[in-house]
């Protein structure tokens, strides 16, 4: 029973460690009514003075389920007061239904967007969004 009551303290200890040292941010994202049943993460970690964004999604449909003529999805960085820009294509695999991507902004406040396009060369995001994450940096 100490022993256990111990092991707790103990990784308790190093949770809070790790947290109080500024590991990566970590939110886990659903998907939007366009993609309700999509779910994952985004994990922001800080690197030389910008954040390395990754983006992991789970159960997201091929994009053409979620809206004719579309063939990829988008990941879009929207600072605050600012246009969305793109960071990259989600890496997605239709037969287990995940999709990834990593990127980097300078920015520490942030909307990550997740849209449904019909290629990948759009200019600006279209209204087809599957997943949103607003992040609040830390220094």
């Amino acid at each position: 029973m100490l022993r256990d009551v111990i092991r707790v303290l103990g990784l308790s200890a190093i949770l809070f460690a790790v947290s109080a040292c500024g590991g990566p941010q970590r939110y886990v994202v659903t998907g939007t009514e366009r993609a309700a049943g999509a779910d994952g993460e985004v994990v922001i970690e800080k690197i030389e003075g910008s954040r390395m964004v990754t983006v992991n999604v789970e159960n997201l449909p091929p994009p053409d389920r979620i809206t004719a003529g579309a063939t990829v999805y988008v990941v879009w960085i929207k600072p605050q007061g600012a246009a969305p820009t793109m960071a990259g294509l989600l890496e997605y695999n239709a037969s287990n239904r995940k999709g990834r991507m990593r990127a980097t902004t300078p920015h520490q406040r942030f909307t990550v967007m997740v849209t449904a396009e019909v290629d990948g060369t759009v200019a600006s995001p279209s209204e087809i969004i599957v997943l949103r994450q607003e992040v609040e940096g830390r220094n």
